[in-house]
């Protein structure tokens, strides 16, 4: 149904949401005929938990405004691709981005030629969710704890690979950061997406995979690969038995978020209205449950709040990313 809408664009996957039976709350500008879908755009593979999180929100923004809602997953560029997209996109709501907090918070820092500025250019519409962000090892090093694989990268120093869901995103970073921060040279592999990160993980392809602990709860608990620790300030009330990086020896406190933002310039009414369709959709048990069970915490925030949220992290990396060294990008 989504193809009789738009012609696919390249590797972008879409799930069409929506009931026409819906009563429409949304306001009388957004008020368009269900021929007209709104976007959610995601810089990532389908699958991961950013993806899926955007699914869960696609329903709800569908059913309470009665409207047709499009997951759009524009792979590339470590999530830049959309986030242009959006930025060009006319603000009226009908576009928006399911976005983690590193390219808000962290591109800057880390690409020399942004296309886009995090705070001029995007709108904050609300938190979703916070996760915790995990370090997971495969077979290939045999090690069950981050110090073990430590000492294995060491000795084996050609194999020392680790793998995000893109380059300068908070996971890539986040791994970088336990290179500095153990003296350790580990090498990055950029994927698009957590998902066949993942996927590489298990087949033994990258001995270490830093990405959101929903990707790989339900591996970790089967056995095929080991969660050895989250950049949690605290343990994961998800998996209670998995230490920090703190606890395993490595100073990294990296919380995880997602939030909603569209194109600035949005009228606050259109703002206003979708900060509560999400308020209303994150306290829904099923929805709640159904995050929970992807690894995620739901955390609606006012629009202050999660741009305030914002300008604390984007402060707060600054300085890190100088102290480690990393050389900005292209």
């Amino acid at each position: 149904m989504a193809q009789q809408l738009m012609k696919p664009q390249g590797r972008t996957r879409r799930t069409l949401f929506g009931s026409s039976l819906a009563i429409a709350l949304g306001l009388p500008g957004w008020a368009r005929a269900q021929s007209t879908p709104i976007k959610l755009q995601v810089g990532f593979a389908a699958g991961g938990s950013l993806d899926l999180l955007a699914r869960a929100m696609a329903e709800q923004i569908g059913l309470k405004m009665n409207r047709t809602v499009i997951v759009e997953n524009r792979v590339g560029a470590s999530g830049r691709l959309a986030i242009d997209l959006v930025k060009a996109s006319k603000p009226d709501g009908d576009t928006l981005l399911v976005c983690p907090q590193g390219p808000l918070t962290l591109f800057p820092y880390i690409f020399k030629n942004l296309k886009f500025d995090p705070f001029k250019d995007l709108m904050p519409v609300s938190r979703l969710s916070t996760f915790d962000v995990a370090i997971g090892l495969g077979p290939q090093s045999g090690a069950d704890s981050l110090p073990k694989f430590l000492a294995w990268a060491t000795a084996n120093p050609t194999q020392a690979n680790f793998g995000s869901s893109g380059a300068g995103t908070l996971l890539h970073f986040s791994g970088v950061s336990i290179s500095q921060l153990s003296g350790v040279a580990l090498t990055h592999v950029p994927y698009k997406g957590s998902a066949p990160a993942v996927a590489d993980l298990i087949g033994g392809t990258v001995p270490m995979v830093v990405s959101p602990l929903s990707d790989q709860l339900e591996h970790h608990k089967s056995g095929r690969i080991k969660v050895v620790a989250v950049t949690s300030p605290e343990r994961s009330v998800l998996a209670p038995e998995i230490p920090t990086c703190k606890q395993e020896g490595i100073a990294l406190e990296v919380p995880g978020w997602f939030a909603l933002y569209g194109p600035a310039g949005m009228p606050n009414e259109v703002v206003d209205n979708l900060n509560r369709i999400v308020q209303e959709s994150l306290v829904v048990p099923a929805i709640r449950e159904r995050l929970m069970k992807m690894g995620m915490l739901p955390a609606p925030a006012s629009r202050a709040q999660t741009l305030e949220l914002q300008r604390r992290e984007f402060a707060l990396w600054g300085p890190m990313v100088k102290a480690s060294g990393f050389t900005p990008e292209d």
